[in-house]
């Protein structure tokens, strides 16, 4: 398996209380089947490409959600699918599958 570099995004503060928040997908552009699904306090959308990294969806949360408990839900769905591989990284084969995910946000 291909070793993965972390991109450099800021993570969320956990401590942040009425800061923008985004959940963003960006996919591993080696394996082109490696995702990491998180969140962050500014968006990555102006950054397209980022080494081996490519953003393909951003989505603003609203301020009154949890931004937390949002990622953790995705996270579990994802987990349930047998997709996680550590952290916030999924292995997911079907294109369809990140359609349907970010549809849903």
């Amino acid at each position: 398996m291909a070793t993965l570099q972390k991109p450099k995004f800021k993570t969320i503060d956990k401590n942040s209380i009425n800061k923008d928040c985004y959940i963003y997908i960006i996919r591993d552009m080696i394996t082109k089947s490696m995702y990491k699904i998180s969140i962050s306090n500014e968006s990555v959308k102006n950054k397209k490409q980022i080494n081996n990294f490519n953003v393909i969806f951003e989505v603003k949360l609203d301020k009154t959600l949890k931004s937390h408990d949002v990622i953790n839900t995705i996270h579990q769905y994802l987990k349930e699918k047998n997709y996680w591989i550590h952290s916030d990284w999924f292995k997911i084969e079907s294109e369809d599958e990140i359609v349907k995910l970010a549809d849903s946000m």
